[in-house]
């Protein structure tokens, strides 16, 4: 387990052979990530994340009320003309309560494939939609390797009018 490293909003990396839990360096074939937008309203986006891991790993859940671990986290760039609603984030299926050993309170966990769904809301109108990229990424640490990694998206309007969603790098996130 590993302490304080976070997690954002993310795109795309594939599954394609098992390494050995544990090994503390890079394994992006150890989870799947990938992001989804729908476009709710002029105002209101849905941005879903689906993620998937070889069995033996696990992340913590966003939910989860300590502050010791990097848990899954969204994040839109600070100059973003959307902002999140917090309460509105939803886990299906919902992470697992338990108790943690090294510091001996409770946490959620993610063992198995979820969606995580986050509701994101216009916040500024000022700002022309249609020359307008947001940029923005989900970080994670991947347990048991204690390796926190980022996946980064960018959102923009299309001429049609509706949001799209670009899925671009996913890496080892450093945190200076």
């Amino acid at each position: 387990m590993c302490p304080l490293l976070m997690i954002v909003l993310g795109a795309h990396a594939s599954i394609h052979a098992q390494s050995p839990v544990g090994s503390h360096y890079p394994h992006f074939e150890d989870f799947e990530v990938h992001i989804e937008l729908q476009n709710i309203h002029t105002d209101t986006l849905m941005l879903s994340t689906h993620l998937k891991f070889v069995e033996g790993s696990w992340v913590y859940s966003p939910l989860s009320a300590d502050r010791f671990y990097g848990h899954l986290r969204f994040g839109l760039n600070p100059n973003a003309f959307f902002g999140s609603d917090s309460t509105s984030l939803v886990e299906i299926p919902p992470s697992i309560a338990e108790i943690d050993p090294w510091i001996h309170n409770w946490v959620r966990v993610v063992r198995e494939p979820t969606t995580f769904t986050q509701k994101l809301i216009r916040i500024d109108s000022s700002v022309p939609e249609v020359e307008t990229t947001l940029d923005g990424l989900i970080e994670f640490v991947l347990e048991p390797q204690c390796l926190p990694y980022e996946v980064l998206f960018s959102i923009k309007k299309s001429e049609e009018g509706t949001w799209n969603l670009t899925q671009g790098e996913t890496r080892v996130a450093h945190y200076d």
